[in-house]
């Protein structure tokens, strides 16, 4: 069977052109890895990179016209699942023997409901999804394969769940010779060399954050790539694709935490040039690793801290307190290493004060970026089920989901309204309000600019810091942050 493999297109026309301006953040490993599995198979397979490229669905059913597949999957995220669905519709409409195939953790959680809401998905791949859609491809029946739920004429099954892939290293490297390593930019990572390419060492994780979907595909277990694969990886990134930076992209923050197996990794990558990033956990930060980090060429660390309130950091089960918060910070910036402080505003209990505690813990902590990003509430995760059951989601049909910062109302918050009907417009708008003036207030602080400017000694930094305030810019005005 041939395959054809599509990331999520833009739907507006204006919002296509924007992006063609400014490119996209990150490419999907995810798809990446079903078409590499497919290719080294020997199955006819194309990744059609609608997101990167800001394809119209005119050009995507060209494309398909020209390709022919015999089944089609279409990457699935909850924050563009509107878009995926209807492209969905109007494949069907023009190719209508052909099968779609939804996967990801967003369709995971809600499978059976997907399918009973949308007539054009006919499998949803459940979980980890390489092995599930090799064997689709290969024609085996599906009444027979682990980890979907798909039509039977009017009756959806459900089959047995697949098990999480045990050995990572069996998997073939991303299908990267799908994208164009042009069509993404991250500024803060491009700061420290371009192009930057993102890589994975480790799936599953083994925290609990009520609003955190990653442990949906891939479980609580976490599984680890050798280090020798991930080297070959870097070495390949390195040598065919002259990457200058690169990300682990780990679903979890599980990197920095073994103490060994960090050191093995950096003693591996010894010599070799080039920069990387990774996340981490507040908890997991101490002098001992951030000296190999530093040494090893690791030049950025993204801390999630979410909150500055300690009952907000209890309610979403970080396992972290301000304190240590701080004290990882106060250390990142000791051993001269770049952070990024990720904050999620939003939760069920939050208020405009405790939104203003966190803009001025933010301030306090000395980082070199802060992203806020308002919280939103994917299925199958506890935040989800809490804003359901209390009424704080205003939600009719999940196709109709966009993400909030293109201007869906999504959350009720009654304690971000001054209005005696509680409009959800109102609390959104509240919240995207303060997500802006926190952005605003952290960029805009003499603190943060005089420790910028000292970073600036000779012009080629100069040079590297305006290339990043422009990056900086245009990564705002896509993203309306």
């Amino acid at each position: 069977m041939r395959v054809l493999l599509i990331t999520t297109p833009y739907k507006s026309r204006l919002y296509r052109r924007l992006i063609k301006q400014i490119p996209a953040t990150m490419p999907f490993l995810g798809v990446a890895y079903l078409a590499a599995v497919l290719e080294k198979q020997a199955i006819p397979v194309k990744l059609l990179d609608a997101w990167g490229r800001a394809l119209s669905f005119a050009e995507i059913e060209k494309e398909i016209q020209r390709f022919r597949p015999d089944i089609i999957g279409i990457t699935c995220t909850a924050t563009a699942f509107g878009v995926s669905v209807e492209l969905a519709k109007k494949i069907k409409f023009c190719s209508p023997d052909i099968p779609i195939i939804f996967g990801g953790p967003y369709v995971s959680s809600i499978s059976q409901e997907t399918l009973r809401q949308i007539p054009w998905i006919d499998i949803v791949v459940v979980g980890e999804g390489e092995y599930t859609l090799l064997e689709i491809a290969q024609g085996r029946p599906l009444r027979e394969i682990k980890g979907i739920v798909y039509r039977d004429n009017s009756t959806i099954v459900t089959n047995e769940p697949r098990p999480p892939v045990a050995d990572l290293d069996a998997l073939p490297f991303p299908a990267r010779h799908f994208y164009n390593i042009k069509d993404y930019v991250r500024p803060f990572y491009e700061f420290h060399g371009k192009p930057f390419a993102p890589i994975i060492t480790s799936r599953g994780c083994p925290f609990k954050c009520r609003f955190c979907a990653s442990h949906i595909v891939g479980g609580r277990q976490v599984r680890l790539r050798s280090i020798s694969s991930i080297v070959e990886e870097i070495d390949m990134l390195l040598e065919k694709y002259k990457v200058k930076f690169i990300v682990i992209a780990d679903d979890a923050p599980v990197f920095t935490m073994d103490q060994k197996r960090l050191s093995e990794f950096c003693q591996a990558i010894a010599g070799k040039k080039f920069f990387w990033g990774a996340k981490a956990r507040a908890d997991s930060i101490n002098k001992d690793n951030l000296a190999m980090l530093r040494d090893a060429g690791c030049r950025l660390l993204e801390i999630g801290c979410e909150s500055g309130n300690p009952d907000i950091l209890q309610e979403w089960e970080k396992g972290v307190s301000p304190e240590q918060i701080k004290e990882a910070f106060r250390l990142i910036n000791q051993f001269g290493i770049n952070s990024v402080a990720m904050f999620m505003l939003g939760a069920p209990e939050e208020t405009e004060e405790s939104i203003r505690r966190t803009m001025r813990f933010a301030r306090q902590l000395g980082a070199t970026y802060v992203i806020a990003r308002i919280l939103y509430p994917y299925p199958g995760t506890d935040a989800y089920h809490y804003l359901y059951e209390h009424q704080m989601l205003r939600l009719k049909s999940w196709e109709e989901i966009r993400n909030p910062k293109k201007g869906d109302t999504i959350l009720l918050h009654p304690n971000l309204t001054t209005s005696e009907l509680c409009l959800p417009e109102i609390s959104f708008k509240k919240l995207v309000a303060l997500q802006r003036i926190m952005h605003f207030l952290f960029y805009s602080d003499p603190r943060y600019i005089y420790r910028t400017l000292r970073k600036i000694k000779d012009w080629p930094t100069a040079r590297r810091y305006l290339r990043l305030l422009w990056g900086v810019i245009r990564f705002c005005l896509k993203f309306g942050l």
